[in-house]
This record gives structure tokens, sequence and C-alpha cells, in this order.
């Protein structure tokens, strides 16, 4: 979690724990002296092999299970964060105004199944990098009683998954041998039904707005709206060998807003707050699933919904309260749920909100 300071710092650590775990990280903040400028640092980098010991079968020479301690031996992980922010602080035209960009990445070597430890993976990896930047703006009273506050973000990311291995391993890190030879599956991946060298591309947009407008000393009407725009696209060299196609080189895209209007209203001397919520939700999807033909399925949907929200705060006391509310939501599919990754996650592209 970030550290929330006005006043300037520098944080560096660095630890070791077992199984070659390493972590650091650099973290800073300074405010400009007689200005109203600050910039702030934010860096982590963490590590470890995960080579702790496991009790497993491994086959003898005959096939036959034989229980043994053995250490994991491709489970070693990493990731790393860099990101910088610029901004302004209390001034005339912003009580904030803060551009951020940030550089990330993943590395993680896949174990074993997620489902049975009995199954060990030699050579399955999955790999991210993103790049980030964001926008940041708040300011009261940019009118007369109206106070805005805004966000906007840009996300591109560029993902790995390596499933290739044409062997089957054991947990000594060997190859499952059938009369002293190695079992080959030419066309069926480690973990996959199919051997896959997959590279996706991922863009993402989204913005915040909020607006609040006090009506009154005892009431005031806030305005809400968040959209998100998703689009992936990607490549499998291995399946597109194969099958003489490439089935992800086919957009896939998600859109979804939600609209939310507020009005409250505070009674009986400010102990009773009212607060009566209206909501719109928007969602389109456009994504494919592949059937058991190798066949691929388009699927375009488009949905829209509204909702409510009732709400009370009764405060007895300046240390006691008591709320009671009521809503008619929607929750809208998020991109890992509509189009999967090929690998843990199947694509169900007609979810429906």
């Amino acid at each position: 979690i970030t550290k929330k300071s006005i006043n300037s710092y520098l944080d560096v650590s660095y630890s070791i724990g077992s199984f070659n775990t390493y972590k650091a990280s650099l973290n800073g903040y300074h405010l400009f002296p007689n200005s109203h400028f600050f910039t702030s640092i934010n860096t982590f980098y963490n590590y470890s092999d995960n080579n702790y010991f496991v009790d497993v079968d491994i086959p003898d020479e005959n096939g036959n299970p034989v229980r043994k301690r053995v250490r994991r031996f491709h489970d070693a992980y990493q990731n790393y964060l860099g990101s910088m922010e610029i901004g302004a602080l209390k001034t005339k035209w912003a009580d904030l105004l803060s551009i951020v960009g940030r550089i990330s990445g993943m590395h993680d070597n896949v174990q074993h199944n997620p489902t049975n430890i009995e199954q060990p993976y030699a050579k399955v990896t999955q790999q991210e990098r993103a790049i980030n930047a964001t926008l940041k703006f708040q300011k009261s009273d940019i009118l007369k009683k109206l106070d805005a506050n805004f966000y906007a973000g840009y996300n591109r990311i560029s993902s790995l998954s390596v499933d290739t291995s044409i062997y089957t391993y054991t947990w000594d890190g060997t190859p499952y041998l059938f009369f002293g030879n190695p079992v080959v599956h030419p066309y069926v991946g480690e973990k996959s039904s199919n051997r896959k060298l997959l590279f996706f591309n991922t863009n993402n947009v989204v913005g915040r707005l909020n607006l609040k407008y006090g009506i009154s000393e005892t009431s005031n009407l806030t305005a809400n709206i968040i959209s998100s725009f998703y689009q992936r696209k990607g490549r499998d060299t291995i399946q597109e060998k194969y099958y003489g196609r490439n089935y992800f080189q086919q957009p896939e895209s998600m859109h979804k807003t939600v609209f939310g209007l507020a009005f409250e209203k505070k009674l009986f001397g400010g102990k009773l707050t009212s607060i009566t919520s209206l909501k719109y939700y928007y969602y389109k999807a456009n994504g494919f699933e592949i059937n058991s033909n190798n066949e691929q399925v388009l699927v375009e949907q488009k949905k829209s919904q509204s909702g409510f929200n009732k709400a009370f705060r009764w405060r007895f006391s300046n240390q006691f309260l008591a709320r009671a509310s009521y809503e008619f939501a929607t929750r809208l599919p998020d991109v890992s749920e509509a189009f999967g990754d090929f690998l843990d996650v199947n694509p169900n592209p007609g979810i429906l909100p």
C-alpha cells in the first residue's frame, strides 16, 4: 500500500528469506520548498525460488509409484514495479493535479496442475509486462458549491504463456520413461490439451468523474460515472502452424459504463441521514470461443440495466451510529470471466451481467 504523506521522506528496504527469497523496495516523496509541486517514486522487486520440500510419488524403473520427499524444481517467481509521479497540491486551479507513469512485469514458473500435485510441470511459464499512465485531478468549488474529482488511466499489457514441452515430467525433474525411453506427446502440452506459445497484447482505458453539488447545508447531489474499454489481440505460433490459422488475431473487446446519481439529505439536526441513489449499467462484449471441432465461434452481446439504492444512517452520538440499506444492483462480468486466458480459464463471452 503506497504510503500517503505530505512530508518528504525516503524508505529503502532489502530482505532475504527462505527458499532463495529476495525483496527490495525504494519509495520516496519530495515536496519542493516554497512551492506547490511534488514528486514521488515507488519501486519494488521480488524474487523467490519457492523450492520447498513436498512429499510426492515418483515412478521407479518399473513404473510403480514410490513416495519420496523432493524439492519443487520449477516454481520460481519474480515481479517488479517502477512508478514515478509528478504533480501539484493546493493551487488556485487544483487541489491535486498529478501524472503517474508506471512499468511493471512478472515471470512465473508453473510447477504443477492447480488441482493435482501429482502432475508436475517442468517447462510451463507465464510472463507479463505492463506500461501504465494515469492522470488525477481534484478541485473543491471548481464552480460555486461544486466539487470535482477526475481520474483517467491507460494500460498496455503484453503477456506470454508457454506450454511447449513434448515430454511428461516426474517430480525428480526428468521426463517420464516407458521401457527406458521418454514418453513423447508432440501435440499435447504439459498443461493444456494443445501445445501453446500464446502472445497477447492488451489495451485498456478507464475513466472516472465524480461531481458533488451542495444544494444547501443539509443536502447535496452527487453524480458519478465510470467507464472502461478493453481490447485484446493475440497470436499462438504453434497452433497457427498446426491449424493453418491464427484464431487470436480476432480482436476481443469489452466496454462497461456505470452512471450513478445520489441525493443525500440530513434530518433532525444531522442525526438522521437519508441517501437515495439511481444507477444505470451498460455492458458490451465481443469475443469468441473455439468449439470441439476447432471452429471459431464469434459471440457479441450488449446489455443495459437500471438499479437503485436506499440507505439510512442514524447517529446516536459521536461514538455510535446505525445504518440500514437496500440495493438492487447488477454485477458486470470482468475480462477474465468473459475472455479467459485459454489456459486456466476457458472463454465465456456469452456470460450475462
